[in-house]
Parts: structure tokens; sequence; C-alpha cells
């Protein structure tokens, strides 16, 4: 997955890249493996200082996004917050 990330980090020069669901589980070390291989496998700077994340809000991210979409708020409100 961090080969694929650190790709798209780099064709699309995202700031960060939020991991969520199942996937945030998966190890304890996740995210910091994931980081490792970006760091280790992208070619431009800026791809391999991309901030890997998880949702502040867990799991209940998708399901309150849509209920401040549903209520007319910007779902920009949720921030994510560094792991």
């Amino acid at each position: 997955m961090g080969r694929g990330l650190g790709s798209m980090a780099t064709l699309l020069d995202v700031d960060a890249i939020v991991i969520g669901g199942g996937f945030s589980h998966v190890a304890a070390d996740y995210l910091d493996r994931v980081r490792a291989v970006i760091r280790d496998t992208s070619v431009l700077a800026y791809a391999r200082d991309v901030a890997v994340m998880v949702p502040s809000l867990g799991d209940e991210g998708a399901i309150m996004g849509a209920a401040a979409l549903a209520l007319g708020h910007d779902a920009r409100i949720f921030a994510a917050t560094p792991a």
C-alpha cells in the first residue's frame, strides 16, 4: 500500500493521506510501516514528507460527514489528526 500511496502523493501533490476503516487497524505499527515505504520509495522529496494519519472521528467519519452534508454544514468541520 505504501508504494501506491507514494505514487499517488507524487502524481497528485497531496499534503496528507488519511487511512481509515479496517486498514488503520491492521497492526499497531501499520501507519509507521506505510510512512517508511513512502519515504523509501518516493522519487520526489515532497512526496516523501506526506502526512499519513487516521481520521479524527475513527470509523464514524463517513456517517458524520453524511450527517454534516444532510444538515447543510461544511464537512471540513471534521479534521483528521496525525496518528
